[in-house]
């Protein structure tokens, strides 16, 4: 799952992703390491990668 998220920032700083592509890929939504908050909205973490659910199961993923 962490070595998934490095593989599709690759040297960007985010990247948008549906639901879809990402439980196609194996990403676990129940898996976190921690959370933070950003914004005013609580981020689900994987290590260093952020999860926001941005609109219509529409993910940003920023690496922290």
């Amino acid at each position: 799952m962490h070595n998934g998220l490095r593989r599709l920032l690759n040297d960007r700083k985010e990247v948008i992703k549906s639901y879809d592509y990402l439980s196609g890929a194996g990403f676990n939504f129940g898996i976190s390491t921690h959370k933070i908050e950003r914004e005013g909205k609580l981020l689900s973490c994987v290590y260093e990668y952020a999860l926001m659910n941005i609109k219509d199961e529409q993910f940003l993923i920023t690496k922290t």
